[in-house]
């Protein structure tokens, strides 16, 4: 299925735009015609995202603000109308640090999920790109769940690399093997494994 990587060149915002059979979409900003759900994966940083979303997506207008805001909590809001959820996946990205998460936006209808991101987001990649195999998602909320597997997937190595480095460091104070000055660097691990620990 055709798919664009980079927020800052998708044309009018749009990364991928696909029905449940993993087809593209010739206009993802139209209004869905028949039976059947589609998936919208869409840059945060478009112009024309940002005012869909909030004047022409249907979205109730809180949670349309909030999936296209530049900064939004971490939260899932059940409405009337559908599922919101706001969270972080762990940055893989070679030149970045995982503690510098990044934001995915999500709005979840039984026929549509609406996914918008500032950054690149492997995880929804990963899940699209399902659609070209045997086991593709075969609704909008199985998308949702294939994606919070993910970015638990992506984010737990992480999380556990850090704990066996800060107990070392405790092993290696027990045994009087690590010189005091070296201490200090249990602080900042610890940190880092808190912070990314908030979002399992």
């Amino acid at each position: 299925m055709p798919m664009l990587t980079d927020p800052q060149l998708a044309p009018k915002g749009v990364l991928f735009a696909v029905d449940g059979g993993g087809h593209e979409l010739d206009d993802a900003y139209a209004p869905s015609v028949g039976g059947g759900w589609r998936w919208l994966h869409l840059a945060q940083t478009s112009s024309d995202v940002r005012r869909w979303v909030v004047e022409e997506s249907g979205i109730p207008i809180a949670e349309a603000k909030a999936l296209v805001a530049d900064h939004a909590r971490p939260r899932c809001v059940q409405t009337e109308q559908g599922l919101m959820f706001i969270g972080r996946g762990v940055n893989l990205d070679p030149t970045s640090v995982p503690e510098d998460m990044k934001s995915i936006r999500v709005w979840l209808e039984p026929s549509r999920i609406i996914t918008v991101v500032k950054r690149r987001m492997r995880s929804a990649e990963a899940i699209a790109l399902r659609f070209s195999t045997d086991h593709p998602p075969k609704s909008a909320s199985e998308v949702l769940v294939q994606l919070f597997s993910q970015m638990t997937e992506r984010l737990a190595p992480v999380v556990q690399e850090l704990g066996e480095q800060i107990d070392e460091i405790r092993d290696s104070v027990i045994d009087d093997d690590l010189p005091t000055a070296d201490i200090s660097t249990l602080s900042p691990l610890r940190l880092r494994a808190m912070g990314l620990h908030r979002y399992l």
